[in-house]
């Protein structure tokens, strides 16, 4: 695999985490604003309930894109496992059981030890 397949690989591994924390700043915003109106829900202006949906909308994109990215990779991690003619069937056991076991961080823990090294250079040259 060439670097800048390996780089985009890498940025698309670490893309869940990094929209899943924008999802923790979108739900503590909107904690924040909530729980800052000290308005009765009798007393609620009509513009009020669009400022809730402004923060909750975004909040929630945020979710299903950090849940099906996660998903989509954690397949693709998977077929590369599978595909890896290095490893032996144990080894492709315990890779699949620790991408699916702990996701995002799985797939980045098989993407640092597997992936962005070159194992080329480990193959020792017969004389």
């Amino acid at each position: 695999m060439s670097t800048s397949k390996k780089v985009i690989l890498g940025l698309f591994t670490i893309a869940p985490l990094i929209f899943l924390m924008v999802y923790f700043v979108l739900f503590f915003t909107l904690f924040v604003n909530v729980a800052s109106m000290d308005l009765h829900p009798h007393d609620l202006p009509p513009d009020e309930v669009p400022l809730f949906l402004q923060s909750f909308v975004p909040m929630m994109i945020m979710m299903f894109i950090a849940v099906g990215s996660g998903f989509i990779l954690m397949i693709y991690y998977i077929v590369l496992i599978s595909k890896n003619p290095s490893f032996d069937s144990t080894q492709r056991i315990m890779w699949v059981l620790i991408v699916v076991f702990t996701s995002t961080i799985g797939q980045i823990a098989y993407f640092i030890v597997e992936v962005w090294p070159d194992k080329a250079e480990n193959i020792p040259v017969q004389q």
